[in-house]
């Protein structure tokens, strides 16, 4: 059976282009030109997915939002934004929203959000963990115990290492968060490509963007040749951040952008280089907090976290 998606757009060449592709991806497409139109379509119907358009005639792409959560609170919902709009993409976000998709966009940014959606769904639909592959475990054999909390953990572990959607692993210091980015990598179809890691409360900001992007030769004093950066090192892997709390607030926005389009340019080069990369966060520090206090951006928060991963205490009973 097929995904079934609402497309809610009242651009008429977006709503027929989107259309187009996603009936041609093997989706099957109701299209509205707008919210009134849009709000008809979910009373007669279920969807999988509803992507819409924040400003729309009549009903606009936040009233739509309340609307699914009340009559469909199954169906995920990704907002289409234009720049000035991405406070209130977020806080479409905050709301149930899985992600939002800035204007303008191309035919590969629309498939890739939709991907990862169903992909996220089909995760978060798994009601019984496979089990028959002792092999995958053992990809864990960094993880010693029979505590009912371990074994959930690798569990869950498992399965979300057959994803590529970011994972945000949470918990104090020492109790194993490198340990889980390991297992992440080793269990995923991605165990034969680069894994890297990168801390980024140890790594100077002044050459954390180089480390990240790499420059071209004579981009700066001692540059004498051109210097692939993680990224592109780790194409087709995995890049593992530690301490992500702690990334400067002036290079969170050009992360943020590379989650999005999954494009890089090293420092000095205006040319656009696609990357494929798996990410996984990890800090010992409240991200909630820090966005409170402005010192990690909330659009960032919000997209590192997809799934979240939370270690017990290390004196937590039921970890030992």
């Amino acid at each position: 059976m097929k995904n079934t998606i609402l497309f809610i757009e009242d651009e008429r060449s977006i709503r027929l282009g989107g259309g187009h592709l996603l009936t041609a991806s093997d989706y099957e497409v109701t299209t509205c030109k707008d919210g009134n139109e849009g709000l008809r379509a979910l009373i007669e119907q279920n969807y999988d997915l509803i992507i819409t358009d924040l400003r729309l005639p009549g009903l606009n792409g936040m009233e739509i939002l309340s609307a699914s959560r009340e009559l469909c609170p199954e169906t995920g919902i990704i907002i289409i934004t234009g720049y000035p709009e991405i406070d209130t993409a977020v806080s479409a976000i905050k709301k149930g929203a899985f992600n939002y998709l800035s204007k303008p966009f191309n035919s590969d940014a629309l498939l890739n959000i939709v991907e990862r959606y169903f992909r996220y769904r089909a995760l978060q639909l798994k009601n019984d963990l496979p089990r028959e592959n002792v092999r995958e475990k053992s990809q864990s054999s960094h993880f010693v115990g029979e505590s009912s909390a371990l074994k959930r953990l690798l569990e869950r572990l498992i399965t979300v290492a057959r994803t590529d959607l970011p994972v945000w692993v949470q918990g104090n210091s020492g109790t194993g968060k490198e340990l889980v980015a390991n297992a992440l990598h080793n269990l995923s179809k991605r165990k034969d490509k680069p894994y890297l890691k990168i801390n980024c409360s140890a790594t100077p900001e002044d050459l954390l963007e180089t480390v990240l992007f790499g420059h071209e030769k004579g981009f700066f004093t001692g540059a004498f040749q051109t210097r692939k950066g993680k990224f592109e090192v780790a194409d087709g892997g995995t890049i593992f951040f530690d301490e992500i709390g702690d990334m400067p607030l002036s290079l969170q926005a050009r992360l943020l952008t590379v989650l999005d389009k999954q494009i890089i340019s090293r420092l000095g080069s205006h040319k656009s280089i696609k990357v494929n990369v798996r990410t996984i966060f990890a800090t010992a520090k409240d991200l909630k907090k820090a966005v409170k206090e402005r010192t990690f951006r909330e659009d960032l928060f919000y997209r590192i976290n997809v799934i979240p991963i939370q270690l017990p205490p290390l004196l937590e009973k039921d970890w030992k």
